[in-house]
């Protein structure tokens, strides 16, 4: 888990609509949160969203840890908002392991079970991610340091991943 702290400003709470404007610490981190998102009687429906954000971590134990600055939208309707913005890895680290069969090196597959659906998985991507320091992939089958400048578009279930020639430049 992550955790919030010193948080500062306004949720406000008005029929079905919450309106953020909250400044806070998460980890070593800062960000804000502003806008608005709207609900029925059981879930989400509509959301208009800006999280700016300072040296952020993200994690899930056993598979990686990034730490990253950021300049994110989710607007739209539920299930198909749309996230757009950039995202700046300062630093990162992939270390899932790998199970190689027929040549093929894949991801170990997760226990029976363990799998969850994604809530946000319709929603519709329109990333560029770049990383000005590294991420590295350090597992059971190699060690490798990346750098990117990606372009992230699809959905958050099937994203589609590209990068531009050396004469393109993402915006």
């Amino acid at each position: 888990t992550q955790e919030l702290s010193n948080l500062n400003g306004t949720l406000r709470f008005q029929g079905k609509q919450v309106t953020s404007d909250l400044k806070g610490e998460m980890e070593e981190g800062i960000f804000h949160l502003k806008g608005n998102a709207t609900w029925d009687t059981t879930s989400l429906q509509t959301v208009d969203l800006t999280l700016k954000g300072e040296h952020l971590s993200l994690f899930q134990p056993g598979v990686f840890h990034t730490d990253f600055d950021c300049n994110l939208q989710l607007t739209g309707k539920m299930p198909n908002p749309k996230l757009a913005g950039n995202i700046d890895i300062i630093a990162g680290r992939y270390f899932k392991k790998f199970e190689i069969r027929n040549l093929i090196i894949r991801p170990v597959a997760e226990e029976a079970g363990t799998q969850r659906t994604n809530p946000w998985g319709g929603t519709q991507l329109q990333l560029v991610v770049k990383n000005p320091g590294s991420f590295e992939i350090k597992n059971n089958i190699a060690t490798i340091v990346l750098e990117s400048n990606l372009r992230v578009t699809g959905t958050a279930d099937h994203p589609d991943v590209w990068r531009p020639r050396r004469d393109e430049l993402l915006l």
